[in-house]
């Protein structure tokens, strides 16, 4: 795969997409995340799928983003998805010409970001 700067410029915008953004800014693979328009719970599963590919593709190295969020009819006409779906997100991987760490971040510990029970109260 070719190095791509993962930073926002490089996204296929949600209002302007365009096809030749991916190769313009070399992210090899963009992913157009799709859901049926009659699924209660279409949006909380691609969300998931969203989030799930991220993070896999971060622990191999990879950077990505979530572009978009609904509204991207330029994109669904472009990739002809039938009109009882919903194109809900783009989203790029690529090697980043900066490294990022393999899936190793600096995260702030369990008990800052968790409560037990109540908000507030401390988790552990």
């Amino acid at each position: 795969m070719l190095p791509a700067r993962i930073g926002p410029e490089n996204y296929a915008g949600t209002q302007h997409f365009d096809q030749r953004l991916i190769r313009k800014h070399l992210a090899p693979l963009a992913i157009a995340v799709a859901i049926e328009k009659r699924s209660p719970f279409g949006v909380s599963d691609a969300s998931r799928a969203v989030q799930d590919m991220m993070l896999t593709g971060w622990a191999e190295g990879l950077g990505s983003n979530w572009d978009g969020f609904h509204g991207l009819d330029e994109v669904a006409k472009l990739l002809a998805v039938p009109a009882d779906h919903d194109v809900l997100a783009i989203v790029p991987f690529g090697y980043p010409i900066d490294a990022i760490g393999r899936g190793k971040k600096q995260r702030k510990p369990l008990n800052e970001v968790v409560s037990r029970e109540r908000f507030g109260q401390p988790f552990a």
